[in-house]
């Protein structure tokens, strides 16, 4: 009875313990690999092929460095960044699906330009990213569960609908990169701002009068300008 209780700890173990930690170190591996941390062929090769095919071990990486600290993790870029997205948003293989270029993965956001049917000139985006938790089982077999109302921008299709082009909203700035300020409208609803016609900069936590210029629908986000800084969080 001993010996076969310690055979069968010893299988778990293994099948759990162990492969679970190989599975981490693997993916800890790609990440450094993918973000140009490190160097390691077969870590890339891995990601390379399951980005292909629209895999759960690429979306695992790119879940993992998408909600990174981006001065830890670090960030994905260039077209490797551009497919990665692709199948991270489950969209490898369909006919007609936009393209991506200039996306930057990390720090809790993805962001880029988006060419599509609708956006045949193209259109800048931003998506705020939260992943709640990745389990790792093998190197095949990997889950990653994320804050979907916070991938959708948090926002709900009623208040959504409240917005109406060139509205001005007040909202407060909740974060800022590369350009883009992310803001939450005081109706509920995220938007996103690609210019500012303050002559101040606008920062974290500022309130700011925002002009809705178009709904993007499919992220549940208002995209538009903010025209000016209501009150500076000084």
């Amino acid at each position: 009875m001993g010996g076969s209780s310690n055979s069968v700890n010893q299988s778990s173990f293994l099948s759990g313990g162990l492969a679970g930690a190989v599975g981490r170190q693997f993916t800890q591996s790609a990440m450094q690999t993918m973000t140009g941390h490190a160097s390691n062929p077969i870590s890339r090769r891995a990601f390379e092929s399951s980005v292909k095919k629209g895999g759960d071990f690429a979306n695992g990486v790119t879940g993992a460095v998408a909600k990174g600290n981006i001065s830890y993790t670090g960030s994905m870029t260039g077209s490797q960044a551009a497919q990665a997205l692709t199948s991270y948003l489950g969209q490898t293989g369909i006919p007609d699906a936009p393209s991506y270029s200039g996306v930057e993965i990390g720090g809790g956001r993805i962001t880029g330009t988006e060419t599509s049917v609708d956006y045949p000139n193209g259109t800048a985006f931003g998506i705020l990213v939260r992943i709640l938790s990745v389990k790792i089982r093998s190197l095949e077999d990997i889950s990653v569960k994320a804050d979907v109302k916070s991938v959708n921008g948090n926002t709900s299709k009623e208040n959504l609908s409240k917005c109406k082009i060139q509205g001005k909203y007040a909202g407060t700035v909740t974060d800022i990169h590369k350009g883009t300020v992310f803001v939450r409208l005081h109706i509920g609803v995220n938007a996103v701002a690609h210019s500012c016609y303050d002559n101040r900069m606008p920062g974290k936590k500022d309130d700011v009068s925002f002009v809705v210029t178009r709904i993007d629908a499919d992220r549940n986000v208002a995209v538009g300008l903010i025209s000016r800084i209501i009150k500076q969080n000084i």
